[in-house]
């Protein structure tokens, strides 16, 4: 049996054998043979001895043999492990007895085995070539402090695994090149490198620091720390061999983190290339704020608001996701400051801002600042609970895997296309396709109106002009900018007009709040226009005719800026034009109501 299963191996082997090899050429250990020959007598016992992945599960010759280091004669098994001076061809291999591994063997990554033919070493390499950002600056100087980013960071030097299979590093080439396109492969985003973020973390409890914590998202090694301590632990770190330090001070370890693909993916023993999915509990949150001119108008001393944890639903595999797009402030905490026992002096203090791309906040309606005595419950959205309990036949991943993982291309992390590449402003650009498979799930013309690609994109402009003539009234009514929140109409209404600033920054910097909660988005926006036109949420005052004072604040404006283009200004027919879709976007058409 033995021999039956080898007999057509050891022809294939002789085969490729008359093949010159160039894998070995990298190493020089085997330049006058294939890698198939050259790893012949490994791969002899392997086929049936130690021979299935602990991590994927799979034949470990099958894997390399479908790897580049076999198929282009890049690497072998003793270019990798090592000739193990007689390992494992000793008798007691095979046979019984005592056959231990000599010092000849080696775990090719902590024996620095990789970088024999990978590496800045390397300038020929096709890694190199192909994907230079592998390998950052790590010589910065201290007063270039926005150098990029790069796959390769301290942490990860000497940890291809991290990323790789090591028996076939290749294996998932078409979803490494979609995560590097992304955002989270990114190492020129300033979410990367604005700051050296390894440093901006603190070793106070979660629940009271008002200290800086953007390693737990900024960093990979940040966030599996944060997520691996049942999301506490949020101390700033450096590579091995370097002093960790907090800012202000400035490491020694010039490299910066991307998010790697050992963030989402663990199995639960430290492995990330058997891709199963990080288990993250149920995300809490503490929206801690103190500011150094935020005072109490009572005590006259800093407001300090800590230790009111505020929970999402458990949204299972999608909780890795929560975890850095729930913001780091949410309207609530404007409300919350407003009354006992902080009485927030709303005509000296800055103001109270969110974060950026709070996708889950607002999905959730845990994102934006809610006016008194008006309804901002979603009766008839789904997509807080997609993926959940199978919802019309979703799955369980959770509504952000869900439906931003489910297309030809998971890892671009987009449920839609773009008729040009994503810039810094979503305006700029158009929905050209809709990608995910999940949308039509329900957007069926059954259970929800279908969507097309020009429907959602109507939808998504329509959101994007509410926005900027929001922007151009927030502008007429001077307010961007103030830490006199009662100036516009009286002590006791400084909540409002900044909960009217916070939510246009919430919105802003939520892209795709027309989809998360398309209802919640709306109200939001409208009550926000509705309270910097007059201050008075119950009663209309405009003198146009208009229905609402929405219709009239929009119609009243003269000038907008694009929100995220402050150099495009829009007058004349161009903002006529926005005018039109803003209001039917939130309020149907001329005459309609709140949403």
């Amino acid at each position: 049996m033995k021999n039956g299963l080898l007999l057509p191996f050891a022809l294939l082997v002789l085969l490729i054998a008359s093949l010159a090899g160039c894998g070995s050429g990298n190493s020089g250990s085997q330049t006058a043979l294939s890698s198939m020959a050259a790893s012949e007598s490994c791969i002899r016992c392997h086929l049936t001895k130690n021979n299935i992945s602990k991590v994927t599960g799979s034949n470990i010759v099958d894997e390399w043999t479908l790897s580049a280091h076999n198929t282009t004669n890049g690497a072998s098994c003793i270019d990798c492990h090592g000739s193990g001076n007689g390992h494992p061809n000793s008798c007691g291999g095979c046979h019984g007895g005592s056959s231990p591994i000599s010092a000849g063997f080696h775990n090719p990554e902590p024996a620095g085995m990789c970088y024999r033919c990978h590496g800045p070493d390397h300038q020929d390499d096709v890694m190199i070539a192909n994907a230079p950002q592998h390998f950052g600056n790590m010589t910065a100087s201290s007063s270039n402090t926005k150098y990029r980013a790069s796959y390769v960071s301290s942490q990860y030097l000497g940890n291809c695994r991290k990323c790789h299979n090591p028996h076939n590093p290749s294996a998932a080439i078409a979803i490494s090149h979609q995560w590097a396109d992304s955002g989270l492969g990114d190492t020129l985003a300033g979410a990367r490198t604005a700051y050296d973020f390894k440093t901006r973390g603190t070793y106070q409890p979660v629940n009271v620091t008002f200290e800086n914590y953007c390693v737990r998202c900024h960093t990979s090694t940040g966030y599996i720390n944060y997520i691996s301590s049942g999301l506490s632990d949020q101390r700033p770190f450096a590579g091995p061999g370097y002093k960790v330090v907090q800012y202000p001070y400035t490491s020694a370890d010039k490299t910066k983190e991307v998010t790697g693909c050992n963030v989402c993916h663990d199995d639960g023993k430290g492995n990330a290339y058997s891709f199963k999915l990080r288990t993250v509990p149920q995300v809490r949150v503490y929206y801690n704020y103190s500011a150094t001119k935020a005072v109490s108008v009572q005590t006259k001393l800093s407001v300090k608001i800590n230790n009111d944890p505020v929970f999402y639903p458990d949204a299972g595999a999608s909780n890795m996701c929560i975890v850095c797009h729930a913001g780091r402030g949410i309207g609530k905490m404007i409300s919350t400051a407003a009354v006992a026992p902080y009485f927030f002096n709303f005509s000296t203090n800055s103001q109270i801002s969110s974060h950026d791309f709070t996708g889950a906040a607002t999905l959730f309606q845990r994102s934006g600042y809610e006016y008194a005595g008006r309804d901002y419950t979603s009766p008839t959205l789904l997509h807080d609970e997609i993926g959940l309990n199978n919802k019309n036949g979703t799955g369980t991943l959770g509504p952000c895997i869900t439906c931003h993982m489910k297309s030809g291309e998971s890892h671009s992390f987009l449920p839609v296309t773009f008729n040009n590449q994503p810039v810094s402003d979503p305006s700029a650009i158009q929905v050209s396709g809709i990608v995910s498979r999940t949308c039509a799930k329900c957007h069926n013309g059954a259970i929800k109106p279908a969507w097309t690609a020009t429907t959602l994109q109507a939808k998504r402009a329509g959101f994007q002009a509410a926005l900027t003539l929001y922007n151009g009234l927030l502008a007429q009514k001077k307010v961007a900018g103030t830490t006199n929140w009662e100036r516009l109409y009286g002590k006791g209404t400084g909540p409002d007009t900044m909960g009217a600033n916070f939510n246009y920054g919430t919105m802003k910097n939520d892209w795709g709040a027309y989809a998360h909660n398309d209802l919640y988005a709306k109200r939001l926006i409208f009550d926000s226009i509705d309270w910097l036109f007059d201050g008075n949420l119950s009663v209309t005052t405009n003198t146009g005719g208009y229905v609402t004072d929405v219709e009239a604040a929009i119609n009243s404006v003269t000038t907008a800026k694009n929100p995220w283009s402050a150099s495009t200004v829009y007058t004349g027919p161009a903002l006529d034009s926005l005018k039109t879709a803003a209001i039917t976007y939130l309020l149907g058409g001329p005459g309609g109501s709140r949403p």
